[in-house]
């Protein structure tokens, strides 16, 4: 009757209305659990201490999620790997930035030196090519960025199917099955002042 996003849901779930199921457990008007949703930003701990002390007279247990959810503890962990995954594809998206213009640089030896040969400063010639670097890495980078919000946009809608990745191997970890990306804003700008820097990083060094 419905399917949800993680699999380890579906079949574990009856579906029916609270005034069917009460007669059955026996809870009358009553409820065995209630789960309170809080806006972001609402400080958990506050909000948790006014409810115990709203409660203290009705012999309600009164939990974080964080207290009943065995994942808790896991959660810093999965920071700790997106961190450390990000800076590994910034670090290859970087090296293969830097290589590039080093090599693009390198290869006008001659060009610079009849510059040089003709009159030309070398800190005037690095200026153009950092210059250079910067215009080239910015088109890109913008291009790439365009390229990026699109895709993101497209499969935070569809979603990413994660059945054919062997998401099945985790199962009990709460992982869902379909994936819906997002990015926030202000990482496109990041990205894109960071591989300008790194081009006229590379540039600088291969002029020198």
């Amino acid at each position: 009757v419905v399917g949800y996003l993680n699999s380890e849901m579906n079949g574990n779930l009856l579906i029916t209305t609270s005034d069917a199921l009460a007669p059955l457990i026996r809870i009358n008007d009553g409820a065995l659990e209630l789960h309170l949703w809080l806006n972001e930003g609402v400080d958990e701990e506050s909000e948790l201490t006014k409810l115990k002390e709203l409660l203290s007279d009705r012999e309600l247990d009164v939990q974080s999620w964080s207290e009943i959810s065995w994942i808790a503890p896991v959660l810093p962990l999965y920071d700790i790997m997106i961190i450390i995954i990000d800076a590994l594809f910034f670090f290859i998206a970087s090296t293969l930035v830097f290589n590039t213009m080093m090599m693009s640089t390198l290869e006008r030896k001659k060009e610079l030196a009849t510059m040089i040969a003709i009159g030309f400063s070398r800190r005037y010639i690095m200026i153009l090519l950092v210059i250079e670097g910067l215009i080239i890495s910015f088109i890109a980078s913008t291009i790439s960025a365009i390229g990026s919000i699109i895709l993101i946009d497209i499969f935070g809608v569809v979603g990413i199917d994660l059945t054919g990745f062997g998401i099945e191997a985790v199962e009990g970890w709460g992982f869902p099955n379909i994936l819906y990306t997002h990015l926030a804003a202000w990482i496109y700008p990041a990205v894109i002042i960071a591989e300008m820097a790194i081009s006229a990083i590379a540039t600088i060094l291969a002029t020198m």
